[in-house]
């Protein structure tokens, strides 16, 4: 589901990337994921408090994560992803 408010060429650092890995931990094998909050990823990735508040502030500046409560944030989309995936769905398989 695209989100028009998702600005698609918002280049996310090492740190972005870094607090975006947690939010999709666990997609691959079916685990719940998409859902973190602040503290989860200051203890999963060491990145500093003011360090990680700076990069959900971009993250969603940008559109790629949500706030749905206080202190509780939600992976969107990540743009990068519809490339890949768009590549993967037009090669054939033998």
């Amino acid at each position: 589901m695209a989100n028009n408010d998702l600005n698609r060429s918002f280049d996310p650092s090492d740190g972005e990337d870094q607090v975006l890995d947690v939010f999709k931990r666990g997609r691959e094998n079916g685990d719940p994921w998409g859902r973190a909050n602040p503290r989860y990823i200051i203890d999963e990735t060491g990145i500093s408090k003011s360090n990680v508040e700076y990069h959900i502030r971009r993250l969603r500046d940008a559109g790629w994560i949500r706030k749905v409560a206080r202190g509780l944030y939600e992976f969107v989309e990540d743009p990068r992803e519809e490339e890949t995936d768009d590549d993967s769905t037009t090669t054939p398989t033998t």
